[in-house]
Formats: C-alpha cells, sequence, structure tokens
C-alpha cells in the first residue's frame, strides 16, 4: 500500500532533526516563511503501516518514524520518504537513516549526516559530520567541521575550509578532494592499495611504491594550522585545486 500526503509547518527558528529507517531524504533551503513536508510512505500485505512522529521541543523540531512488524514477522518491509522544504530561519542540525539516500542542499545550520545503506549527497555551507558504511558520498561544504567516512564507497568532497582536526576516511574505494586554492592545513594522505597525486606543490608525494604507485604524501598548505588526514586501504586519492 502506498500513502502520500503533504503538510506545512510555521515553525519560526528551529533546529531540524530527523530520523528515518528504509527510504530516501531529500531536503532543499528555500527563501519561504513555512517548513513544507511531503511524506510518502508504503508497506506490503503482511506488512504494517510506518507511523510518522513530529514533535517541538523547545528550540528543537523533531520528525522521526516508527516501524513494526506484521502479524510479529518482517515480510512485506514499509518504508518512508521524506522530501522537505525548509526555510532559512530553520537550521538542519541532524539527519539520520539506516537504509536510504541522504540528499540535502542550500540550507542553514552546521549539519550532521549519518546513514548505514545508501549515498549522502550535500551541498552545504557547514556540516560536522558525515557518514554512511555502504554507499558514496558526495559533498560540497564550505566549512567541515568534523569527519567524513565510509566503509564502501567512492568519496568525492569540495571543501572551502576545515574546523582544527579533521579525517576523511574509507575502505574499499578512492577518494577525490577539491581544496580551495587558500585552504589552510597540514595535509596527511595514506593509501595501501593504491597511488596518490596531487594539483598542489606544496603537497609532496613520496616515493613510487611497488604496487600502483606512492602510497604516502605530506604538506602544508596555508599557515597549516589545522590538520587534515585523508586515507584509503583500496583505492586511489587525488588531492585537486577547485
Amino acid at each position: 500500500m502506498i500513502e502520500v500526503y503533504e503538510r506545512e509547518y510555521e515553525v519560526g527558528k528551529v533546529k531540524l532533526e530527523l530520523e528515518n529507517v528504509n527510504g530516501m531524504i531529500k531536503i532543499r533551503g528555500y527563501d519561504g516563511e513555512t517548513l513544507k513536508l511531503r511524506i510518502e510512505k508504503s508497506w506490503g500485505l503482511l506488512g504494517s503501516e510506518p507511523k510518522v512522529k513530529i514533535r517541538k521541543e523547545g528550540e528543537l523540531f523533531k520528525i522521526f518514524t516508527e516501524h513494526r512488524k506484521g502479524f510479529n514477522i518482517s515480510f512485506g518491509g514499509s518504508k518512508v520518504n521524506f522530501e522537505i522544504m525548509t526555510p532559512k530561519g530553520v537550521e538542519v542540525k541532524r539527519v539520520v537513516s539506516v537504509n536510504g539516500t541522504i540528499d540535502i542542499k542550500g540550507v542553514s545550520g552546521c549539519m550532521e549526516a549519518k546513514t548505514v545503506n545508501g549515498l549522502i549527497s550535500l551541498n552545504v555551507d557547514c556540516a560536522r559530520n558525515i557518514k554512511t558504511v555502504n554507499g558514496k558520498i558526495n559533498a560540497k561544504v564550505g566549512k567541515l567541521l568534523g569527519n567524513i567516512s565510509t566503509i564502501n564507497g567512492k568519496i568525492e568532497v569540495y571543501l572551502g575550509s576545515i574546523g582544527e582536526k579533521v579525517k576523511i576516511t574509507t575502505v574499499n574505494g578512492p577518494i577525490t578532494l577539491h581544496l580551495h586554492p587558500k585552504f589552510n592545513a597540514t595535509v596527511d594522505v595514506r593509501t595501501t592499495n593504491g597511488n596518490i597525486s596531487t594539483d598542489f606543490e606544496e603537497i609532496k608525494v613520496m616515493g613510487t611504491g611497488k604496487h600502483y604507485g606512492p602510497k604516502a604524501a605530506t604538506g602544508t598548505l596555508g599557515d597549516g594550522r589545522n590538520v587534515l588526514r585523508v586515507s584509503t586501504t583500496n583505492g586511489y586519492i587525488k588531492i585537486l585545486k577547485g
């Protein structure tokens, strides 16, 4: 079964938290005054209808889902897809899922995005932590204050600046970083099965490596006051300008 409905809320200046289990999350910032919410719920014949809960607790506006087993069995899995339009007065604080893509663009606040199985795609001014386990990460972040990580997946990130200490890591997948020409950081780059290349003369690639090319690189960009560590086990690493 499928049920679709839309809601609109006058929320003022709040911080948005969204927790989902199965389903896509798409959030866009816009110049309006209200938070617009579109929900698509689906569940199987033997499944139980998923529930969406919405609560305002102080400065927090919380949206979360509850999934129950139909007839005490897990057949007919349920899913909830969210599409949200947030005004500038709403700070997106935390978006979490288990199975599903997270896609966020043009929102206010310094946010955290996490899923287990799914792609994360961001285009935001500020982010704290971005994490998935099985999935790619594509992000354009003005300032990154936390870490970016996946286990199985490619990472491609455009960065303007970072906080004091930041790590960008994967295990099975390549990493491509596009750093602002005036990026400030001491950079440490490592791979095990792959190679390293860079556009920055300040980053020195060490050795040629017996297999697949060089495995390490270090350098100081700008005043080097922050620390950026980049690593993968199986994959190349590219550090590019732009």
